[in-house]
């Protein structure tokens, strides 16, 4: 079934079972869903699913460099995640946890890109750098107990 909108559909497929069983008689099983695209730009990229059937990635709203993370919820509505500052550019959500905590990166006030986090329905966060004096880092991954991982760059030397 399609929606009818004025944004672009992507097709999402959720496989299910499980993944690497070599001898499995049956044959993979997945259901699809369109998850709505309302940006009205260059499109939409998920990333990352939870069990709720949650979606997250990036959407090309207007912005300063043109991409906003966005969350679609089990209905496949779009909604725009919140940027770090007003009028931030490019921010994106790469997971999101059962809870519906998403993590990803975004561009802070100096215009480095830092690990940033949303809790459900929340404002986004800067993340603490991972060695206390970087200047970027990105936030990849989050599980169900709020544990996170990512990377960022080493300090500089003085």
């Amino acid at each position: 079934m399609r929606h009818r909108n004025s944004g672009r559909q992507m097709l999402l497929a959720t496989w299910l079972g499980t993944l690497g069983v070599a001898a499995q008689a049956e044959p993979a099983r997945y259901e699809c869903r369109y998850l709505v695209d309302r940006s009205g730009a260059d499109g939409a990229v998920p990333l990352s699913i939870n069990q709720r059937g949650e979606v997250v990635g990036f959407a090309g709203i207007t912005t300063p460099w043109g991409f906003q993370a966005v969350i679609w919820k089990p209905n496949g509505h779009q909604h725009a995640l919140p940027g770090l500052v007003a009028d931030s550019g490019l921010t994106v959500a790469s997971d999101v946890n059962d809870k519906g905590q998403a993590v990803g990166h975004g561009d802070g006030k100096a215009g480095n890109i830092r690990a940033i986090g949303w809790k459900k329905d929340g404002p986004a966060r800067i993340l603490p750098p991972l060695n206390g004096g970087a200047l970027r880092g990105a936030a990849t991954a989050i599980n169900n107990a709020g544990d996170i991982v990512g990377f960022s760059d080493a300090a500089e030397a003085t």
